[in-house]
């Protein structure tokens, strides 16, 4: 359940960020950048503080889950605000549960490929 509840927070950040980007009318890569910093800013200020290593430098779908649903916003912003929003958090957080539920995760820098099992 925890989470669950950290990837809706995460997908909640990620569309505060795209939102606050497309409102001040910026390009698309402005707009993914903004939303996977909203969304992880938070995260590693949480993990700091709890004296851990931050998720996002952990191999964990975080920032891509993010840029996912900034993309996802920005693509829908024009239909409709409000729809982009949802659909940002709902990419956002199917991305990094999905990311737990199949154990998909980033290289890791100095490794063979081969030998770390499955990449995204």
């Amino acid at each position: 359940m925890l989470a669950i509840a950290d990837s809706a927070g995460l997908g909640a950040f990620a569309a505060a960020g795209a939102l606050a980007a497309t409102y001040a009318d910026l390009a698309l890569t402005a707009v993914v950048l903004i939303a996977i910093l909203t969304a992880t800013g938070g995260g590693v200020i949480r993990d700091l503080m709890a004296d851990r290593v931050p998720l996002v430098l952990r191999s964990e779908v975080n920032a891509t889950a993010a840029a996912l649903g900034g993309l996802a916003l920005w693509l829908a912003e024009p239909v409709s605000l409000g729809g982009a929003a949802l659909l940002a958090v709902a990419v956002t957080a199917l991305v990094r549960v999905a990311g737990l539920a199949f154990d998909l995760q980033l290289p890791h820098p100095g490794t063979d490929p081969e030998k770390q099992g499955r990449l995204l």
